[in-house]
């Protein structure tokens, strides 16, 4: 029997289905119930307990309020035999008031009977006084149906909230018999009061005003009821109810009838419906509220209708107002690129008045904006692709043809079929931002080329210092060895060639210091170094100079002092500048003038030209061959002479005028010329050098000793003029043999004793057990430098072994290394190649020595600065006439060496030197091979470096460069140093044989 019930059950639903399939509205919510007694029967109540709910919601919305009314009672069944009789109990009252709306009293009062439930005659949970029945022809009266459609067409013709809340209220009033009338919305669980009315006035709207903010306007706690239970409050005496007699708005204002009616949209609170009759009891009868009921269904769809059009008229207000008002530009377009609008920013952008005037002259978007076709052809690519853009650059043309940069965005809105509806996008200026990364990759650029360009120059003044070093080394040992034969006895013929040998030195050493100077000049290095002097000890300096040069080429030199000099020179009125400078100026120019002029002579002229001796004019005229008028404008330039016939006949490197340019634009001065072929130059130089007071001048040890800004001016060494010196105890610290040997041999010959020490530790220990009244210092020393040993010294308990006078001897310098001499141990520096007749003026000033006062006054001004630099005429001013010479030199060696070793210790002390030296290199290279290979570079680069000035003391010059190559590497890379070190022991094999070979007869080696 039981699986026939089923089986018919389930033919039903089946057919139902079927039905609701078609017709949702019509039999969905009986589907749905159905469903829900199967589940219940089942004991499936979860499953049950949610079809009923939405069977209920289903019935509802098909407005079949039986079949609602049945759902709530099978619902309420559910419940009771799930033992859930609170829930079960209220299902039922819902039940119980549909069948009491519908009319069906014999069903309600059976529901009442059967479960014991009260019969309600109420309308809502609050206690409502009674209200007179009636007949239900009387009903039908008072409800005019007519009345509550018009009513209802009424609101359902309203859209505008604020015209439908004013509407209906007023038709509440009207309809209901109230006086007065309040509306509030709910906005998110809050509610909010929108209108307000009386009967002969106009309705009032608000916007935001908190219900708990206006107790004043409405009984607030009658409104939470309502709002809390979604049930209908109808006070007929308000006055006299119990449960709402304290409320403050009702004690203050004493209304007599009331009514609060919530508004609800499918079960939702929408609204709360408030009206009041302060004049008359039992205003709002059961026909009222039927009337208002209707209203309020109504009302409620109204009403959400109307919030939602609000919000979306405001939504598209607020849309409109970010589309008219973005900054960026907006645009939407068809499919094929024709613009359908565009905001006031895009129009702006491309130089038009209002998107009206551009679209009016502006229609597609590929044809009118991109300036260049392969941007276009990309731009459409990508979005047929991707279907969408992000910040793609390009360049559009504006209204004037003029070019802008922008960042196109934009993206492809299609329909449910997938069709294109159109193109939508914005368009943003970049041209600001161009400007900056254009301007920021020119200082980047910038920067590069700046960096690169103080790396060039950096890297110039490193090769030019070591340049220096290089050249001056042998060059020590060349005029060294000069100065000592110049002090044997010698034949006329014999001191004339050597004394030819130590001028065309001095020449090479002159180009070179020409050579270093404009470099540092070029760099920027070159600094002033004011202190007061005396005018005429610096023309006397230039005139000891230039006055020889002039009688070797039977010229006449003539120093004029015209106005105000004179009497300046014979007061010797001090001056404030750089006298460095100026000798250098006019040496440069005096040489200049004495090479470039045949007979006749130069004059030297110094004049103050406004009548003061604050501003000085020197003049150097000559009376040689003159400069063309093609060749004035590039006359200062460096590396630049009138012709290439002039440098062939004269010599020269070019740059004596131009660092005379530099060094007078340094002082803040001007130079200039006039000159004539065939008739001579007139070059002048305008410099201010204002008067100090005369005990500023002082002549100390610091300005007789070599300064770190001091100038020279050199002349070749003359025996006759070198005083002798009491014999003194100097200590040599120098780590190369064949510095030792001039060193020492020179100073030796004038008496003195001489120990040597090779490194630092050496000198400590020679220090410490000597008394020494000099120490000659080599800066750069193995192990320990000089500057520390120096240190060392000073640091010594006898104080007067600490201030011992420490003199350095230095071949090359940068600006660093002049920096840090100055601030350490030393009381002054001498250059390599080692100049004998400056040691001594120095040992002299030293310790208190005099000499004839002809070599003292011809001495004063020869001072070595620091880096050995040396302000002295140009090679190309006083170098000879040589006859041209031919000299074969090796690949392999640097013959010039082996044949000064050879000159200087002899043929047999050289070979065992030499056997020394072979004996030395195989342990260092074996020391190298064996470090290579367990990959210590430290000790190898360490080891590379020994055998690199092992082998250039010895000549052998490809093998020093081989090393010194390695070096580097070693520290750069680590790899497989096999080949490396076999090209090494053949090299070093053929280099050994080649000099073996010139030490057993040089002449035929050559």
């Amino acid at each position: 029997m039981q699986q026939r019930r089923f089986s018919r059950v389930m033919g039903y639903l089946k057919k139902v289905s079927f039905w609701a399939k078609h017709c949702p509205e019509n039999h969905r919510h009986r589907q749905l119930l159905v469903k829900a007694e199967l589940a219940r029967v089942q004991k499936r109540y979860k499953r049950a307990m949610d079809l009923y709910e939405q069977a209920i919601v289903a019935a509802e919305n098909s407005g079949v309020p039986l079949d609602t009314a049945l759902s709530y009672e099978l619902a309420a069944r559910l419940y009771k035999s799930w033992q859930k009789p609170v829930i079960a109990e209220t299902y039922l009252h819902h039940a119980l008031k549909l069948y009491q709306r519908l009319g069906a009293h014999a069903k309600a009062d059976h529901l009442s009977q059967q479960h014991q439930l009260a019969n309600p005659e109420r309308l809502s949970e609050v206690p409502v006084q009674p209200v007179k029945p009636v007949s239900g022809d009387r009903q039908n009266q008072i409800l005019d149906i007519s009345s509550v459609i018009q009513a209802s067409h009424a609101i359902a013709d309203e859209i505008e909230l604020a015209s439908l809340l004013g509407r209906l209220i007023s038709l509440a009033m009207e309809n209901a018999g109230g006086q007065r009338a309040i509306l509030a919305l709910r906005h998110e669980d809050e509610l909010f009061i929108e209108a307000e009315a009386d009967l002969h006035e106009t309705p009032s709207f608000f916007s935001g005003l908190r219900l708990e903010e206006e107790q004043s306007k409405l009984p607030v706690n009658i409104v939470h009821y309502v709002y809390r239970t979604k049930e209908t409050v109808v006070l007929s005496n308000a006055l006299e109810h119990e449960m709402f007699m304290y409320d403050p708005y009702l004690r203050e204002n004493q209304p007599r009838s009331l009514l609060c009616m919530p508004i609800l949209y499918h079960g939702d609170l929408t609204a709360i419906l408030y009206l009041e009759n302060r004049e008359s009891t039992d205003v709002f009868t059961k026909e009222n509220l039927e009337t208002l009921r209707i209203l309020a269904a109504q009302s409620a769809i109204s009403i959400e209708n109307a919030k939602l059009y609000q919000s979306l008229k405001e939504s598209e207000q607020e849309f409109r107002s970010l589309f008219e008002n973005a900054v960026e530009g907006i645009f939407r377009t068809t499919s094929r690129g024709a613009f359908l609008s565009v905001n006031p920013a895009f129009s702006t952008l491309l130089g038009f008045s209002s998107p009206a005037d551009f679209l009016a002259e502006r229609s597609n978007v590929r044809d009118d904006c991109f300036q260049e076709q392969k941007q276009l052809k990309h731009f459409t690519a990508l979005l047929q692709r991707d279907n969408r853009i992000h910040s793609l650059e390009a360049v559009w043309l504006k209204r004037d043809h003029s070019l802008v940069d922008v960042a196109i965005s934009a993206r492809r809105v299609a329909s449910d079929d997938g069709g294109i509806l159109y193109y939508e996008g914005s368009v943003t200026d970049i041209s600001e931002r161009k400007h900056r990364e254009q301007a920021e990759q020119a200082r980047l650029e910038a920067t590069l080329a700046r960096k690169k360009a103080e790396a060039a120059s950096e890297a110039k003044s490193q090769f030019m210092a070591t340049m220096s070093h290089e050249i001056r080394t042998p060059m020590n040992g060349i005029l060294g060895m000069t100065q000592l034969l110049m002090r044997g006895e010698l034949t006329a013929d014999q001191q004339a060639q050597l004394q030819t040998i130590y001028t065309s030195g001095q020449s090479l050493l002159a180009i070179l210091n020409d050579v270093l100077d404009f470099t540092k000049a070029e760099a920027g290095q070159l600094a002033l170094d004011p202190h007061p002097f005396r005018l005429q000890e610096a023309l006397d300096e230039v005139a000891a100079v230039v006055q020889p040069m002039a009688d070797e080429k039977e010229l006449i030199f003539d120093l004029q002092l015209v106005g105000a000099t004179v009497s300046m020179t014979a007061s010797d009125q001090p001056l404030m500048g750089d006298k460095r400078a100026l000798c250098q100026i006019l040496l440069n120019l005096c040489s200049n003038a004495i090479k470039f002029t045949g007979r006749g002579g130069i004059t030297l002229r110094v004049t103050a030209p406004d009548s003061s001796i604050s501003s000085l004019r020197f003049e150097v005229q000559d009376t040689g061959i003159g400069i063309a008028p093609d060749f004035h404008g590039r006359i200062f330039q460096h590396f630049s002479q009138a012709d290439n016939s002039v440098t062939r006949r004269y010599g020269g490197t070019g740059l004596g005028l131009s660092i005379c340019k530099q060094l007078t634009e340094l002082q803040g001065g001007r130079i200039g010329f006039e000159s004539e072929p065939r008739k001579g130059s007139t070059f002048w130089v305008e410099l201010a050098y204002p008067p100090v007071e005369p005990c500023l001048v002082e002549s100390d040890f610091a300005s007789s000793v070599l300064s770190l800004t001091g100038s020279s001016v050199e002349r070749p060494a003359l025996q006759s003029q070198q005083p002798k010196l009491t014999p003194l105890s100097i200590l040599l610290v120098e780590d190369t043999e064949i510095n030792q040997r001039v060193a020492a041999g020179l100073l030796e010959s004038d008496g003195h004793h001489v120990d040597v020490a090779d490194d630092g530790f050496t000198a400590l220990s020679l220090h410490h057990d000597h008394d020494y009244d000099l120490v000659l210092m080599d800066i750069h020393l193995p192990d320990m430098d000089g500057m520390e040993t120096a240190a060392r010294m000073r640091q010594h308990r006898n104080p007067v072994k600490a201030n011992v006078p420490i003199i350095a001897l230095t071949a090359a310098l940068t600006t660093g290394e002049q920096q840090r001499y100055q601030q350490g141990e030393l009381d002054g520096v001498l250059g390599k190649p080692l100049q004998y007749d400056q040691l001594v003026r120095l040992m002299m000033d030293r310790f208190g020595q005099s000499a004839d006062n002809d070599y003292q006054e011809d001495s004063a001004s020869e001072f070595e600065d620091l880096s050995g630099e040396r302000s002295v005429p140009n090679a190309e001013h006083s170098k000879p006439d040589q006859p041209d010479g031919h000299q074969t030199e090796s690949d392999l060696l640097a013959l010039e060496v082996i044949e000064q070793h050879i000159s200087m210790l002899g043929a047999e002390p050289f070979r065992e030197l030499v056997t020394g030296f072979h004996d030395q290199y195989a342990q260092l290279f074996a020391e190298l091979t064996a470090s290579l290979t367990n990959g210590d570079s430290a000790t190898a680069a360490s080891l590379c470096h020994r055998l690199a000035g092992s082998c250039a003391n010895f000549g052998l010059k490809r093998l020093q460069i081989e090393f010194k190559a390695l070096e580097q590497q070693i520290h750069e890379r680590s790899p497989d140093w096999q080949p490396e070190i076999e090209q090494l022991r053949q090299l070093y094999q053929q280099s050994s044989e080649q000099m073996q070979a010139w030490v057993e007869n040089p002449v035929k080696s050559l």
